[in-house]
């Protein structure tokens, strides 16, 4: 009997014995796992924290060059502009055209390769404010114009009269997708025309919105149907040798199809080789209906009157510290009839706001000393414990990368201005405020 119970107390601890190993052996594997787990949650996160380092870095990246870039393309058409005001013969005006088409198609370019990455990372926002199609036609005309008339080719437009006076919508990114479309025509269009057209294909009363097809159409040699998928692939062309033909690199296609996508439309393109191309974009937008003027202003004695008294009762303090961009803001607005001064850093412009007053600056980002910012925010601080009336402040710049203006505005800027800038976009912004 004792035998028995011996030999039970020593199954029993065996038994124990092996569970006990087995428990011991799991829990050696699970510290094994979750060292392994560990370190591995360790390595995604130094490969996060990397990324993240890596997409800041870009972005910083991405920034500098669009403002090394703009900052000479900017005194290349600015001052284009004053040379054309000039006597000059023929000859140079052809020069000059030539000039000021391929630094706009640089810029277009530039645009197009600092604009992929944001879309690619979604980072691209699309605003809704009102505009009226006309004007956006027009804008787009304006650029397309010279490179038309150098080509010889008609340049013709249509907006069907049945769309509303006013639409909400992104006018520059609409702007863009039509530019690049009718820019890729005109480059690849030998003779003939290019068309641009705008038709009203919906009206959707109780959403208030309507459906809008946007068609750009050339005479070019059309594309091979083989070849149409290709086409919005960024870097590709549809032959090597008409890449080397008429330059470019498929990137305006590209960002113009994900825009259009982003709307909430469609890009699509139909073509005929040896008959031309349409590229097409539809989507929705909602409408907004404006009341008619009494009269019109630009006709108006007493506009004239307003050029004339902002002229000459205004100040504005340029603040550049870029020697090509100093001459030629000051001598756009000397052609504009302004009283100027100018400030070659953020620190001098805070020193001169306090001795003189201002109705106007017009403010560059990255400078030494006193960068733009801080600039702004000093001089605004001064006025309001001072109390007096502040000048209106609007940045003049080339860091056009996302997010820019809204810095700019969060400053405490009233208006942001990109460079590189016409001198009737100059105009335009100055009157705004200055009225």
């Amino acid at each position: 009997m004792i035998f028995i119970s011996i030999l039970f107390i020593l199954l029993t601890l065996l038994l124990f014995l092996r569970i006990y190993f087995k428990i011991l052996q799991k829990f050696k594997n699970m510290k094994k796992d979750s060292l392994q787990l560990a370190k591995k949650i360790g390595e995604l996160t130094a490969l996060h924290i990397q990324a993240n380092h890596s997409q800041a870095a870009k972005e910083n990246f991405l920034a500098t060059m669009s403002h090394e870039i703009r900052t000479p393309i900017h005194g290349i058409i600015g001052n284009s502009e004053l040379f054309e005001l000039t006597k000059i013969d023929e000859d140079q005006k052809k020069l000059l055209n030539m000039i000021q088409t391929s630094a706009s198609n640089l810029m277009l370019l530039v645009d197009d390769i600092l604009e992929l990455p944001n879309l690619v990372l979604g980072k691209y926002t699309i605003q809704s404010k009102p505009f009226t199609m006309i004007e956006m036609i027009q804008n787009v005309i304006d650029v397309l114009t010279p490179m038309s008339l150098e080509k010889g080719l008609n340049l013709t437009s249509f907006i069907d009269p049945a769309i509303s006076e006013s639409i909400l919508g992104d006018k520059k990114k609409i702007g863009q997708i039509f530019l690049n479309l009718a820019n890729n025509a005109l480059k690849f269009t030998a003779k003939g025309e290019v068309y641009l057209g705008v038709t009203l294909l919906g009206h959707f009363i109780e959403s208030k919105e309507v459906e809008l097809l946007f068609e750009v159409r050339d005479t070019g040699p059309g594309i091979p149907a083989e070849k149409l998928k290709r086409l919005f692939q960024a870097y590709v062309q549809t032959d090597a040798s008409v890449s080397r033909l008429y330059g470019g690199t498929g990137l305006g296609l590209v960002i113009s199809q994900q825009l259009a996508e982003k709307m909430g439309g469609k890009l699509w393109v139909e073509s005929v080789v040896g008959q031309g191309s349409r590229f097409l974009f539809q989507a929705k937008f909602k409408t907004q209906e404006t009341q008619k003027k009494i009269k019109d202003l630009a006709q108006s004695p007493d506009k004239i009157f307003e050029k004339l008294f902002l002229q000459n009762k205004h100040s504005i303090l340029v603040v550049e510290d870029n020697q090509v961009n100093q001459k030629l803001i000051l001598n756009l607005l000397k052609k504009l009839g302004y009283n100027t001064a100018l400030a070659e850093n953020g620190q001098i412009a805070v020193d001169m706001t306090e001795a003189n007053n201002y109705s106007l600056i017009l403010m560059d980002l990255q400078m030494p000393v006193m960068d733009g910012l801080s600039a702004t925010k000093n001089i605004l601080f001064n006025f309001k414990k001072n109390g007096r009336k502040q000048p209106i402040i609007v940045a003049l710049t080339a860091n056009a990368m996302q997010g820019d203006k809204e810095k700019c505005l969060g400053a405490g800027m009233d208006d942001y201005m990109a460079k590189p800038i016409l001198l009737k976009q100059l105009d335009d912004t100055i009157k705004k405020w200055l009225r």
